[in-house]
């Protein structure tokens, strides 16, 4: 894949140097799934409606000149889901939680929002 610049700031960044990619995706555009029971976390980027599943969490950072987050993955990439394309063409996120928690499960169960919600606010 083509490398890409962090200036843009909806686009993913790939680059491939000793069997190692690098994907650095702007925090309106990433979410983080999970770990699953295999001990590998999962990724989101929405702009490109992709899963990244690696043995590594993301490391969030702000490139210098910015103000936007960003999270960098690094490392190898287990698997690579286009959820556009192939089986999971049309599928949604949630489908790919439960794809994950019927196959694999989760060692760090998938929050919803209105969960997050409740924990920082201690309802």
């Amino acid at each position: 894949m083509a490398t890409t610049t962090t200036q843009e700031a909806n686009q993913a960044t790939t680059s491939k140097e000793s069997g190692c990619q690098e994907i650095e995706i702007a925090d309106g555009d990433y979410g983080y799934i999970g770990v699953d029971e295999e001990g590998n976390h999962h990724h989101y980027h929405e702009g490109e409606n992709t899963i990244y599943v690696t043995s590594k969490a993301a490391e969030e950072f702000v490139p210098e000149g910015t103000v936007l987050y960003y999270y960098r993955i690094q490392g190898e990439i287990e698997e690579e889901v286009d959820l556009d394309k192939d089986v999971f063409e049309d599928k949604k996120v949630v489908d790919w939680i439960a794809f994950i928690d019927e196959n694999r499960g989760w060692q760090d169960q998938p929050k919803s929002i209105a969960d997050r919600l409740r924990e920082l606010l201690d309802l």
